[in-house]
């Protein structure tokens, strides 16, 4: 927004010396058509570029709006995003293991490690659904937790195992 008020007020000087130059100019050796004809362009490139910032200025903060009136229609929906990272609130205790050998290691915001298992997974997607409980038996407090699965297939070599997260 600065650089639109320095052009404004490059503009508001070029139209005060122009103006001047006209009242004052020696009326025996006139401004040269060329050279008051080019000033006047370089007047309207101004002017032209003032109206451009602004008019810029405006499509940003439409797009803004719009992005945020499209994001309204997904609160209170249940989405689903490739992440690793969650939010434990009013954790249960209970967990649920979803259905070929591979670690699952939950850590905290902090890095400290919070739960450490064996799963089995199939081929296709899955839930994995821990209760909040770690390997000391505790329920850990609410924050963000981050999931890691490293598996591996039949012949011994790593699976690649992709993690989303669902959230409101």
């Amino acid at each position: 927004m600065l650089g639109a008020q320095q052009l404004a007020g490059n503009f508001d000087t070029f139209l005060t010396l122009l103006t001047t130059q006209l009242k004052n100019q020696n009326p025996l050796h006139p401004l040269g058509t060329n050279q008051f004809i080019q000033q006047l362009v370089e007047f309207a490139s101004v002017e032209q570029q003032v109206n451009l910032n602004t008019n810029l200025q405006t499509l940003i903060s439409m797009q803004q709006t719009l992005q945020s009136l499209q994001v309204l229609q997904l609160v209170g929906q249940t989405i689903t995003v490739n992440c690793n990272t969650a939010a434990l609130s009013n954790a249960t205790g209970n967990s649920a293991l979803s259905p070929s050998p591979a670690t699952v290691a939950i850590t905290n915001s902090s890095g400290q490690v919070v739960l450490t298992g064996t799963i089995s997974l199939s081929a296709g997607n899955q839930t994995y659904a821990w209760g909040g409980k770690g390997n000391n038996g505790l329920t850990w407090p609410d924050g963000n937790h981050t999931l890691s699965i490293n598996a591996t297939g039949a012949n011994g070599q790593a699976v690649t195992v992709t993690t989303e997260v669902q959230a409101k």
